[in-house]
């Protein structure tokens, strides 16, 4: 029974296209039941953004990260010093579509002592949408992108996009 049961949920996760296998780097919360996850398959060693509404899949973006083909990238601008620097984190994950652009961010303002998470899409008339995260919804860190060489760091300089 048992082997039974583990057969059926091991099917669920493959059916609606979720693997075990999967270690979420970045998720969190937005309003209005948003969801957003960056995610890594560490078996097939494929990245993976996905939105959701209302727990039903919105849109859903994978990099084969053993091909040479770029599809994320990771940008980031640091100012150390605290607040009498203006010290500062920004961390973004950046992908270009047909007929969009989104990036996740993570920004950290040592000034104010704040932090600002959430993703932005901006089509291709100029139009940005952006969905917030709620707080203490998220987990993981985009910074651990800076270091573990997973996919191209793009100097944040070169984004067609700056956060406020």
């Amino acid at each position: 029974m048992k082997s039974f049961l583990a057969l059926i949920l091991l099917i669920s996760c493959y059916s609606v296209g979720y693997s075990q296998s999967e270690k979420t780097i970045f998720y969190f919360e937005a309003k209005k039941n948003r969801t957003f996850e960056l995610k890594l398959d560490t078996i097939t060693n494929k990245m993976i953004f996905r939105k959701f509404k209302k727990n039903k899949l919105l849109y859903e973006l994978v990099d084969d990260l053993s091909d040479s083909i770029v599809v994320f990238s990771y940008g980031y601008y640091f100012r150390g010093g605290g607040a009498a620097n203006a010290g500062m984190d920004i961390n973004v994950i950046y992908f270009e579509q047909k007929n969009f652009i989104g990036w996740l961010y993570y920004e950290y303002r040592s000034e104010d002592n704040s932090l600002k998470i959430g993703y932005r899409e901006m089509n291709m008339n100029g139009r940005i949408k952006e969905f917030k995260a709620k707080k203490k919804s998220f987990k993981g860190l985009l910074l651990d992108l800076r270091f573990d060489g997973i996919i191209p760091i793009i100097e944040y300089e070169e984004l067609d996009f700056k956060l406020d």
